[in-house]
C-alpha cells in the first residue's frame, strides 16, 4: 500500500521565507520548482496486492485476472474469474457509474446490473459463498476491509469489488519517491490556479471563513454541527443527529449512562430568542424536558445573558441533579480572577457560583463538567471523552 498521504503538501526552497509563521496570522506554503504535476505516472507494481498467509504462504492480485486465478485452486480460480472477469472488462462503464452521483439516470445499466447484485452482499457472507480457501478469502476480505465497515453488514462486499475491478483494469500505481509528491503536485495546481493553502489555522465558525459561494468541510458531523451552526437548517441538522454512533460505543456504559444507537435529539435556542425579552416559551419547555444542558464556552458566552439565563433556569428546575456539560471552545476558565485578563472569561457566571437548595445563587468557584477544545488543551477530537470533572456543590 502507499505511503499515508496526508503528510504536508508542500516543500519549500532553502531560500524562500513563506514557510516562517507570518505575525499574526497562519501560514501560507509555497511550493518549490522541483514538485511534479498531478498528472505524473506512478510506478506500476506487477502485483498491485499481497496478502501474507503465514510462513511462506502469499496470496497475491496480478495485474491480469487470468494469472490470479493461477495462483488459486481450481474451484476458486473459476469463481474470480466469474466475478472479476465481467467487471475488470467493464471497468471503463463502471467509473462513470460509481464515480459520480449517487443517485442518477445510469449511462451503462447492465454493467452496473452486474456490480450491482454481488455488491449488495456483506462481504463475509460473498466470500463464504464464492470461495472455498485462504488465499482467495484472504484477497477479498482484505479488500473489502477498507470500507473499515463490519464486513457482516450488507453492502459491505461493495468495497472490495470495486478496488478488485480497478486493481485488476487500473493497478494501484504507487508515487515515485513517496505519496507526498502526489499531495504536493495538487497543491502546486491549486497555487496556480490562484488558490491559497492555509496551515495551523482551526476554523471554529462560518464567520471565520472568507465569503464563497460553497463551502466544502471534510469534517465529522460533530465537527460540522459545530462549525455551520446557526446556517445549518432543520432537516440538515436533524440528519446530522440521526449519524449512527459507531457500533464498537453503542451499549457501553459511561458514568452519563448507557452509550445510544443514535445521537439524542438537541435543542437549539439561536432562533427562540431572537427577539424575546425574557425566556420564551419554547426554551422553558425545551429545558423541561432536557436531561442534560452543554453550554459552548467563550467570551461571547459570558457576554450573553440569555446564556446565563437558560444555565440558571435548568438549575433551578434540576437542582441537585443538575447535569450540565461545558465545552470551552476559547477564553480562558475563571480570568475574571486574574488582573488584566478579564475580558478572556469563558465561563458564564452562572456557572462560577453555585445554588443553594432554594436556587439563590451562592458565590465560589465550582468546577463544572468540563471538555476542553482549544488548541493545545483536549482538542476537538479527544474532548468528546475528557477527564471529567465532578461538580462540587455545598455541603
Amino acid at each position: 500500500m502507499p505511503a499515508d498521504a496526508g503528510a504536508a503538501p508542500t516543500t519549500a526552497p532553502a531560500d524562500a521565507p513563506s514557510d516562517a509563521p507570518r505575525e499574526g496570522g497562519p501560514r501560507e506554503k509555497s511550493v518549490s520548482a522541483a514538485t511534479p504535476t498531478a498528472a505524473d505516472a506512478g510506478a506500476q507494481p506487477d502485483a498491485p496486492i499481497a496478502h501474507p498467509l503465514g510462513g511462506d504462504r502469499v496470496a497475491l492480485l496480478e495485474r491480469s485476472v487470468a494469472a490470479t486465478a493461477a495462483g488459486l485452486s481450481a474451484h476458486d480460480a473459476r469463481a474470480w474469474r466469474t466475478l472479476f472477469g465481467p467487471l475488470s472488462r467493464d471497468a471503463g462503464q463502471l467509473a462513470t457509474e460509481l464515480l459520480g452521483p449517487v443517485i442518477h439516470v445510469p449511462r451503462h445499466p447492465l454493467a452496473l446490473a452486474r456490480f450491482g447484485f454481488p455488491s449488495l452482499r456483506s462481504a463475509a457472507g460473498l466470500t463464504r459463498g464464492r470461495f472455498q480457501d485462504d488465499e482467495a478469502r484472504a484477497l477479498f476480505t482484505g479488500l473489502a476491509a477498507h470500507s473499515m465497515l463490519d464486513l457482516r453488514r450488507p453492502v459491505s462486499a461493495a468495497f472490495g469489488l470495486v478496488l478488485g475491478t480497478f486493481a485488476h483494469a487500473l493497478g494501484w500505481p504507487f508515487i515515485e519517491g513517496g505519496s507526498a509528491r502526489l499531495a504536493a503536485a495538487l497543491a502546486a495546481e491549486l497555487l496556480e490556479a490562484g488558490g491559497t493553502i492555509e496551515v495551523d489555522r482551526p476554523i471554529r465558525s462560518f464567520s471565520e471563513l472568507p465569503s464563497a459561494r460553497v463551502v466544502v468541510l471534510d469534517t465529522s458531523p460533530r465537527d460540522a454541527v459545530a462549525i455551520a451552526g446557526e446556517r445549518l437548517d432543520a432537516g440538515t441538522r436533524r440528519a446530522l443527529e440521526a449519524y449512527r454512533v459507531p457500533s464498537r460505543l453503542v451499549g457501553q456504559a459511561t458514568t452519563a449512562g448507557i452509550v445510544p444507537r443514535r445521537l439524542i435529539p438537541i435543542f437549539r435556542d439561536r432562533d427562540e430568542l431572537a427577539s424575546s425579552s425574557d425566556l420564551s416559551r419554547e426554551v422553558n419547555a425545551a429545558l423541561d424536558q432536557s436531561s442534560n444542558l452543554i453550554v459552548i464556552c467563550s467570551p461571547r458566552a459570558v457576554q450573553s445573558r440569555w446564556v446565563n439565563e437558560e444555565i440558571l433556569s435548568f438549575e433551578s428546575k434540576r437542582g441537585r441533579d443538575t447535569r450540565i456539560f461545558c465545552l470551552i471552545v476559547d477564553g480562558e476558565p475563571n480570568a475574571t480572577a486574574i488582573p488584566g485578563r478579564e475580558a478572556d472569561e469563558c465561563l458564564p457566571a452562572a456557572l462560577r457560583h453555585t445554588l443553594d437548595a432554594p436556587g439563590a445563587s451562592i458565590p465560589g468557584k465550582p468546577e463544572p463538567i468540563a471538555a476542553d477544545a482549544r488548541p493545545g488543551k483536549d482538542g476537538q477530537p479527544d474532548a468528546v471523552e475528557p477527564s471529567f470533572r465532578s461538580r462540587r456543590w455545598p455541603p
